[in-house]
């Protein structure tokens, strides 16, 4: 388990049954992005399209991974069955990371579920960030946000001017 006080936030992951379980720590920001998508994809292909996000020990989500968990939904949409309502469900979520994802209109897109939530005890892996190029941080970034303005148009008054110098920069 990695130190508190080393890094600003890390993610578990796992697979408990026919989901795939992520649970966040500290910080939730761009730089686990890449390991989550690298890491969903996998999943989807190997036949998961439920996971549950646990974030009760997150202190604070940056815009792009908000926008990177719409980019998620969508995929995991695709091949989620017509009889099931989520792709991505939250949990234990704190109210400061409550109101982030209110403010850009996550809470009309994924579900959530009320009250404390226990799992069972299963065997997580920490999701190890992976470096990558400048202009991949870039798309990543920029894609990320282009998400959060099409989930909610007023996200363009926060977002307009970084998608503006990002689109330059791609």
């Amino acid at each position: 388990m990695r130190e508190a006080n080393t890094i600003p936030g890390y993610l578990e992951v796992a697979r408990a049954g026919d989901m795939v379980y992520v649970k966040g720590h500290g910080q939730c920001l761009a730089s686990m992005c890449v390991s989550l998508c690298d890491f969903s994809g996998e999943m989807i292909e190997e036949g998961f399209n439920r996971f549950v996000f646990d974030l009760e020990d997150v202190t604070s989500l940056d815009s792009t991974f908000m926008g990177t968990l719409i980019g998620l939904h969508a995929l995991a949409d695709e091949h989620i069955d017509e009889t099931e309502e989520c792709a991505i469900t939250v949990v234990n979520v704190t109210s400061h990371c409550m109101k982030q994802m209110r403010l850009v209109g996550l809470n009309n897109l994924l579900c959530f579920l009320p009250g404390k939530i226990e799992f069972p005890s299963f065997e997580t892996t920490v999701l190890e960030d992976r470096e990558v190029s400048e202009s991949e941080r870039i798309k990543l970034i920029k894609e990320a946000h282009e998400r959060l303005v099409e989930v909610d148009s007023r996200n363009e008054d926060m977002f307009g001017a970084l998608l503006s110098a990002l689109r330059r920069e791609a």
